[in-house]
């Protein structure tokens, strides 16, 4: 039954007109009595005694941020190449991103090299006239005045200029053409050459028939006989053409020509006078006998072609650095009769046995120099083969003209072999020798055709 007494309907309607208000003043009151300043209750925000609420403002400060010094820059040009004559004119631009004022300071200058300053005396630029060939780095440095540095590097290049393909021929007698079996021993220059059958002068020949040179390409031989390494950059000779005519009245060492006329290519032969090839008594030991080992003064030898060793490759340093030649280094052969007739106390197989070692010890050497430079501008040419076969002949004719050393090429053969060849075969030699029958051991015209058929294949081959 429902209750409808009047005074609890009335109850009813006033509780429930209230209870919203009493649930808005009880949190009023939560709000007043448990938030602090930092908006977390706690004793500070609550005082007991009634104290007011008391809010605490966040502490702030002021950070200042430096900018740190930053290092100069400088731009150059990587590289310069200027000829003997010119002058060649460059900037040097400097910038600092803090604006500071840059000094400049420029190491290893060369001759011929000077800063170019403005009108406050800064360096702005540089001027080179090169006075020799050659290359070097300068150093170009930056700094501010915090000591900050930076640095560039240009590589300056000089050379002689040249018109055209050329060829050089550099080296002793074999690369002169010594030791044609002809007018080479009667009428020729200071240093013997015979330019018409020389290797380098049929090299020539077949590069330019084949297209790798220039059909107007020129020829240049300063090659001379009896030249060590070390005197490629000492003696003065002539330079002359294919045809036997001298180049220019000038005389220059055989290094200097290279680099004043800056060839395309420049062939090397060197090393006979250097291991006594002509001549080979001083490497050989007294009282040996037979005794190929023996027989050897391998100290010497290997004295001899150390210093050998150590000129070839300064040789090639300086070629290098100061032409831009190709050179074609050859190696050596054994020209020795396979019966050579050898000198007193080591003869025929002796004398071989020790000849061997000779050119394979001198063979070492031109190799392990070459070995040093890049391929891409040496070249090695292996001759080691040529004479296998076609070995030194007897020196002095067939037997039945010699007749015991008093037959009529004796008194010829003597003013320039003083005898008989140690290289020379003990009686008949090869019929198809490729060495001259007047002294054994330099290549006669067929042995300078099979070098420079090596030698141009070789640059062919590149």
């Amino acid at each position: 039954m429902v209750d409808s007494h009047p005074h609890v309907n009335a109850y009813r309607r006033i509780r429930s007109t209230m209870r919203p208000l009493v649930v808005a003043s009880m949190l009023l009151l939560a709000i007043s009595a448990g938030c602090t300043g930092g908006g977390e209750s706690g004793d500070e925000g609550s005082s007991a005694s009634g104290d007011p609420v008391r809010i605490e403002a966040a502490t702030s400060s002021t950070t200042t941020t430096t900018i740190a010094n930053r290092s100069p820059e400088v731009r150059v040009p990587s590289s310069v190449r200027a000829e003997i004559g010119q002058t060649w004119s460059d900037a040097i631009v400097v910038s600092d991103p803090d604006g500071d004022l840059t000094t400049v300071d420029i190491d290893n200058e060369p001759r011929g090299f000077e800063p170019v300053q403005n009108a406050r005396g800064l360096i702005t630029g540089f001027e080179w006239s090169p006075i020799e060939a050659g290359e070097w780095t300068v150093t170009v440095r930056a700094a501010d005045p915090d000591g900050l540095q930076s640095e560039s590097e240009i590589r300056l290049i000089a050379r002689h200029p040249h018109d055209g393909d050329a060829l050089l021929a550099m080296g002793g007698a074999v690369a002169a053409g010594f030791g044609r079996d002809r007018s080479d021993f009667v009428t020729s220059d200071e240093c013997f050459r015979g330019e018409a059958t020389a290797h380098p002068t049929i090299v020539a020949e077949q590069l330019i028939q084949s297209g790798a040179l220039d059909p107007a390409a020129t020829l240049g031989i300063v090659s001379c006989s009896g030249h060590t390494v070390a005197d490629l950059s000492v003696l003065r000779v002539a330079q002359t053409n294919g045809g036997g005519d001298r180049v220019g009245s000038e005389e220059w060492t055989q290094l200097d020509w290279a680099i004043r006329s800056n060839p395309t290519i420049v062939t090397l032969m060197i090393g006979a006078a250097d291991a006594h090839l002509v001549d080979p008594t001083p490497l050989l030991l007294d009282g040996a006998g037979q005794n190929a080992e023996a027989a050897l003064d391998t100290d010497l030898l290997e004295d001899r072609l150390a210093t050998f060793e150590e000129g070839l490759d300064d040789l090639l340093s300086r070629l290098l650095v100061a032409t831009d030649a190709h050179v074609a280094v050859s190696t050596w052969y054994n020209p020795a009769g396979i019966d050579s007739v050898g000198v007193e106390g080591c003869d025929r197989f002796c004398f071989r046995t020790v000849s061997d070692a000779v050119i394979d010890a001198l063979n070492d050497r031109v190799e392990a120099a070459v070995s040093r430079h890049s391929d891409q501008r040496v070249t090695l040419v292996d001759l080691s083969d040529v004479t296998a076969g076609r070995e030194a002949p007897n020196g002095l004719g067939p037997d039945a003209l010699r007749e015991s050393g008093f037959g009529p090429l004796q008194g010829l053969a003597d003013r320039f072999t003083g005898g008989r060849s140690p290289w020379c075969a003990d009686g008949d030699g090869p019929e198809d020798t490729v060495i001259s029958r007047l002294d054994c051991v330099h290549p006669n015209e067929d042995g300078q055709q099979a070098i420079a058929e090596r030698v141009a294949q070789a640059l062919l081959d590149l």
